[in-house]
This record gives structure tokens, C-alpha cells and sequence, in this order.
């Protein structure tokens, strides 16, 4: 008898977890300055361009880089958790008066409560466990990202370490939406059907 495709998902949440305490890639300068180096390859960062970022998880990689280089340019929200039994469970606020603890250990959410509708957010980075060549994103098994991304036609980045990149195709279920490209530390991959988005990457 075939397994459920939800544990078929959580077996695969199992492995990238035992990855990555088996890694423990180091956060360096290096790194974010690589990372950010990559998504501004992307030729899509207009002036005053509404981009949700994330502040990352103990483990995750860290936009941060790319937020300073380009905060004067664009305006960035990050996630902030509301109810997790809604349709919408989180909102992105403007991270303008600082940050304060998340419900989650190691994370973090702006104090603020200057949200951004959805639909004028032109661009989502985000985070996962892994994502596979063809764009399939693995989340922590929450759904909080699937839930808000069901529900928008932005452009949509996922961001990994190279060892988040599944080689074989990730389980995939009805609801799941798929990156329009995902950027690691070291490249960046964009699956054939979404390279509409990013003509200018050379």
C-alpha cells in the first residue's frame, strides 16, 4: 500500500532537518553578499517596488543583505503571525518600529502593524526545508506560506542553502504552489516555465 502524500512529505521534512544539523552551514558576510549579488541579477527590482522579505529561522539564509542594498530603492514587509486557523494567517507589515519576538524559537516579527494588502506586494522571497528543480517548495508543515500564496499571481523566489535543493521531484499536492525561481547561495535556478518573468537575467 502506497503511503499518504502527507507522510511522504514529512519523511522528506525528516531528512532535510537531519541535513541540515548534519551541515550547520555558517552565516557570513560573504555568503549574504553572494546572495544578494544573485537576486540582483533578477532584472525586476523597479523603483518603489513593494517586496516581501522574511526575517530568517535559526538555519535559514538570510536576505538581509539584499534588504540594506536596496531598502532606498524598494519598500520591504515582512510576515507578522496572526491567526493561524484563518484563511490568511499571517499579514506583511513594514518592519519601521524595530522588531520583537515570533512565535517560533529564534524568530523574529516587526512590532508594527502597518500592513500591506496582498495584492501590492509585487514580489515574495521565500523560505522552505527544500525546493526541487521544477520549483516544488517542502515547508515546515505549518502552512502559512501555502495559505498566502494559493491567494496571489506575484512573483514568487524561493531562497535556500545548495543543500535545500532536492534533486528528485519533492511530493506535490493540489494546493502546493510552485517558485518562479529559487536562488541559493552559490546559484540560480529558474524553471523553463517561468522564465517569462526574468528576461533581463543574463
Amino acid at each position: 500500500m502506497s503511503q499518504p502524500i502527507s507522510q511522504i512529505k514529512e519523511n522528506k521534512r525528516n531528512l532535510f532537518r537531519t541535513k541540515w544539523k548534519q551541515i550547520k552551514e555558517v552565516a557570513s558576510e560573504s555568503i549574504f553578499h553572494r546572495l544578494s549579488d544573485l537576486l540582483s541579477q533578477l532584472d525586476i527590482w523597479q523603483k518603489d517596488l513593494i517586496i516581501a522579505s522574511y526575517y530568517p529561522l535559526p538555519g535559514e539564509l538570510s536576505p538581509e543583505y539584499f534588504v540594506k542594498k536596496y531598502k532606498k530603492k524598494c519598500c520591504f514587509v515582512f510576515p507578522k503571525i496572526m491567526n493561524e486557523s484563518t484563511a490568511v494567517p499571517m499579514k506583511f507589515v513594514t518592519s519601521d518600529q524595530g522588531w520583537e519576538d515570533g512565535p517560533w524559537p529564534g524568530g523574529r516579527q516587526p512590532v508594527g502593524n502597518k500592513e500591506v494588502p496582498l495584492d501590492k506586494i509585487s514580489v515574495f522571497l521565500v523560505p522552505a526545508l527544500a525546493f526541487d528543480r521544477a520549483g516544488r517548495r517542502l515547508g515546515r508543515g505549518g502552512g502559512y506560506y501555502d495559505r498566502i500564496l494559493s491567494q496571489i499571481s506575484s512573483i514568487k523566489i524561493g531562497l535556500a542553502w545548495d543543500y535545500q535543493i532536492s534533486n528528485e521531484a519533492l511530493p506535490e499536492e493540489s494546493h502546493d504552489i510552485r517558485m518562479d525561481a529559487v536562488i541559493t547561495d552559490h546559484f540560480l535556478l529558474i524553471p523553463l516555465k517561468h522564465t517569462q518573468f526574468f528576461e533581463g537575467v543574463h
